[in-house]
């Protein structure tokens, strides 16, 4: 199992933006902040994440089974997708369960480009919109 550090596809110190593109597997694990500032792109994370995962994101999508505390912090845009966690931080707003008809564009997408993620895509999920704290732009998808 392949575990990565704090800041997969996140922004380097001092630069104003994370990952802008491509798509990224991990096979394990991600530390704290995976995602930080992602502008555009896939991460596919098999095994979870640390705390903060997506916080400042401007776009892209981030999978994993479930995020640590504090997921999507400052998040402006994007799309965060859970097969399972709980509610996350106050500044995001329920906003029902939905079938997605781009969930199973995406899902086929993996199938062909890295099939092992495929399994992350649910066909129904609860979502959330936030981060509210950034006019809610962004949302957060967990499995129903």
């Amino acid at each position: 199992m392949v575990t990565r550090g704090d800041c997969l596809g996140g922004a380097r110190p001092g630069a104003m933006a994370g990952m802008a593109g491509g798509l990224v597997l991990v096979g394990g694990t991600a530390g704290a902040s995976a995602g930080d500032r992602m502008r555009r792109g896939t991460i596919a994370i098999l095994g979870g994440t640390g705390p903060t995962a997506g916080a400042r994101m401007s776009g892209g999508t981030l999978l994993a089974p479930s995020f640590g505390a504090n997921a999507g912090f400052l998040m402006r845009r994007g799309t965060m997708i859970a097969t399972s966690g709980d509610i996350p931080s106050s500044t995001f707003v329920e906003a029902g369960m939905y079938e997605l008809p781009f969930l199973g564009l995406l899902r086929a997408h993996l199938q062909t480009k890295m099939a092992r993620a495929a399994h992350l895509v649910p066909a129904r999920a609860r979502r959330f919109r936030g981060d509210m704290a950034m006019l809610g732009k962004g949302e957060l998808l967990i499995s129903a």
